[in-house]
């Protein structure tokens, strides 16, 4: 299901199922850290996303707070370093050490010189597992999407129709929930708005999701196999 595409995912990668909780949603500013957060030197905190090919270009890629860091196989991070990145799981969370390179939107290139496990571990740990794989839309077949890691990808009519960055997140722009965790979805190439979800209803089979302002219910369930 996960092969190579221009969006890089899933070369040595795996996928899960899903189950939700619930939250708040609506449109608001994107609000991922400051440039002298990301120059501070590091370690930072990220999740892996997994190692791939894009273009020809080998890399392994982390999503760092709202930003993607990618590590590349012909820069200076260590081979084998990369080499035992290769080996992790999608989501992982792990903290990392280097220096940057060029910094872009929403995106920088790292130059790794240490990774290791965050000791602190992934509070959504268990959600973001249950997020990964295929749904479709209840209402219109030809609308779907599928997660894989921190990364979503829109499809319509089983054609490519969009990517996003995935995060959890406790508030979004004047959104707050005070117990459950909010889904922010962030275009790579307009990163200025991103757009948040309640989860209203989740048993692994189906998905429904609130967005705001409009407040408009979006259900989705698992696809059957003959429709993936």
């Amino acid at each position: 299901m996960w092969q190579e595409t221009k969006l890089g995912w899933g070369r040595r990668a795996g996928r899960g199922v899903a189950v939700l909780g619930v939250a708040w949603a609506g449109l608001c500013a994107w609000t991922g850290p400051a440039l002298a957060d990301l120059e501070s030197g590091g370690p930072w905190a990220g999740l892996m996303q997994g190692c791939d090919i894009i273009d020809g270009v080998e890399h392994c890629s982390f999503h760092v707070n709202g930003w993607k860091f990618y590590a590349y196989y012909e820069g200076d991070t260590p081979p084998g370093l990369l080499a035992a990145l290769e080996r992790l799981p999608a989501n992982l969370p792990l903290l990392l050490e280097g220096a940057l390179g060029t910094i872009g939107d929403i995106t920088a290139e790292i130059t790794l010189t240490g990774v290791r496990l965050d000791p602190q571990g992934d509070a959504h740990a268990r959600l973001r597992e249950q997020l990964q794989g295929p749904w479709v839309s209840v209402d219109d077949p030809d609308a779907a999407f599928e997660v894989f890691g921190s990364e979503l990808r829109w499809l319509h009519a089983g054609r490519y129709a969009g990517h996003e960055f995935l995060q959890i997140v406790p508030r979004c722009g004047e959104l707050v929930s005070d117990d459950q965790p909010l889904l922010r979805m962030t275009e790579p190439e307009d990163h200025e708005m991103s757009r948040c979800y309640a989860v209203l209803h989740s048993d692994g089979r189906t998905l429904d999701l609130s967005y705001l302002p409009r407040g408009n219910t979006l259900r989705y369930r698992r696809p059957a196999m003959s429709e993936r």
